[in-house]
């Protein structure tokens, strides 16, 4: 869904990846975006702007972390590529954390809509093709 420019994630079987721990943190991931997104568009006050931004990105950091133990415990050969796609939203995430005391709720959205591009592409892709490869080492 569009909405001024900026997107709002909405949780579809387009974004199953089909290996299911990893779905479920995608599912909870949407959910914490959607959280943000509201703080931000309602007028909740800067408070719980910066709640739904920590909480964001402390998942975000939970399931980098995990997924870098899947593949480490999977021997996953795109490993390398993965964690650079990490790193590139990380960067941002760590850009806004380090500056939220100056960034106004415009800044927010953009950094928002950032994220959710970067997610959708990054799980209909190499999340995709991880989650492919989980579940064919799962199967044996």
């Amino acid at each position: 869904m569009e909405r001024k420019g900026f997107l709002v994630i909405e949780w579809s079987d387009s974004l199953l990846v089909g290996f299911e721990p990893v779905d479920a943190e995608h599912r909870a991931l949407v959910l914490l975006v959607g959280e943000l997104y509201r703080a931000l568009r309602t007028g909740g006050g800067r408070d719980s702007v910066e709640s739904a931004l920590f909480a964001l990105a402390d998942h975000v950091a939970a399931h980098f972390n995990h997924e870098n133990d899947l593949m480490i415990g999977c021997d996953c050969p795109k490993r390398a590529d993965h964690l650079l796609e990490h790193r590139v939203l990380i960067g941002q995430l760590d850009t806004v954390l380090d500056n939220i005391d100056l960034i106004r709720d415009e800044a927010l959205l953009e950094a928002l809509a950032f994220v959710e591009r970067w997610f959708t592409d990054h799980v209909r892709d190499a999340d995709a093709k991880l989650g492919r490869y989980l579940s064919a080492r799962a199967a044996g």
